[in-house]
């Protein structure tokens, strides 16, 4: 939640009812974006956006920068809930 995922702390947000909201958003936010993840990887799209040689990041930093990819292609960003389950 802090530092190079969210930043929650720049928000200062003082209120709890406001930080709540906030934290359930981003609870829903970083669910979606592990899930995203998730399948940019099972579906051999990690290359992408990922150091071929390192292969270092986290389901969630891959789902968010696979977000960004979307954006810079101007290509629609998957909003789907469904994980990605193998047979």
């Amino acid at each position: 939640m802090k530092g190079h995922g969210f930043d929650l702390e720049a928000s200062q947000l003082k209120q709890t009812d406001r930080i709540g909201r906030l934290f359930l958003g981003f609870g829903i936010a970083f669910v979606w974006l592990i899930t995203l993840g998730n399948g940019v990887v099972k579906r051999g799209y990690r290359h992408l956006v990922d150091h071929k040689n390192r292969g270092d990041k986290s389901y969630f930093r891959l789902g968010r920068d696979w977000v960004g990819r979307c954006c810079a292609l101007n290509r629609p960003i998957p909003l789907r809930f469904k994980p990605y389950f193998s047979n």
